[in-house]
């Protein structure tokens, strides 16, 4: 019987509809934090989202700083750069703003600003020792659902491999899910996202660890997808 049991877990707190974003500094300010690192990439400070996000830390006073040399695919030394980026800064909390790279290196830093060595070193599942900062994450694409996830992955180009980190310290506190920003997406990236996504549910709903609560999102989700991504 006790081989039945199944665990459900993701972010505690999501926050979707249009205008989400808007209400970003209320979520930093509830966290405690006030000072926000943003790690995104350049792709997002070309398309003007950055703008909502800084006015809605301004607003709440909270105080800001903007890492956005996030790569597709980001290798490890990304996560080192960043930290070396806002060595003086001294975060208070990290916000993920873009797709699943700069939300997976956002959760990495948030990690290791509170744990010692290289990040390199904790790919694996449940290496990190002590939590990290608290992390917000605001996707602009339907894809990889990492502002879910307790997993980031980073390329490795000396072993020529991706890696995943696995720890429930890199869940975040908070979701934003905004759709209006996802309305300036280039058709290609909507569509590969929009696929990627479709995997992902197929996947869920295929998996032998599947239960009645994924296949309740899986299903709906493919059928969102089927209807919209055409």
């Amino acid at each position: 019987m006790l081989d039945n049991i199944s665990i459900f877990r993701t972010t505690p707190r999501i926050v979707m509809g249009p205008g989400a974003v808007n209400g970003l500094g209320r979520e930093v300010r509830d966290l405690k934090a006030v000072r926000a690192l943003i790690v995104t990439d350049p792709g997002i400070l070309d398309a003007g989202i950055l703008g909502p996000v800084e006015a809605s830390l301004k607003e709440a006073g909270v105080k800001h700083m903007v890492f956005s040399e996030v790569s597709p695919d980001p290798r490890h030394q990304t996560v080192e750069a960043c930290l070396s980026a806002v060595k003086d800064f001294r975060p208070s909390c990290v916000i993920g703003l873009g797709g699943g790279s700069p939300i997976d290196i956002a959760k990495t830093v948030a990690v290791m600003l509170k744990n010692s060595g290289d990040i390199i070193d904790y790919c694996g599942i449940d290496l990190e020792p002590k939590p990290g900062l608290p992390t917000i994450m605001i996707p602009t694409t339907a894809g990889t659902g990492s502002e879910v996830t307790p997993i980031a992955i980073l390329s490795d180009e000396d072993d020529k491999l991706k890696k995943g980190v696995v720890s429930p310290h890199l869940f975040p506190k908070v979701a934003l899910l905004d759709p209006l920003l996802t309305l300036g997406l280039p058709a290609s990236v909507t569509a590969a996202t929009g696929t990627d996504a479709l995997i992902h549910a197929i996947e869920a709903f295929t998996s032998v660890n599947a239960n009645d609560m994924t296949d309740m999102f899986a299903v709906r989700a493919i059928e969102l997808i089927a209807d919209n991504l055409r």
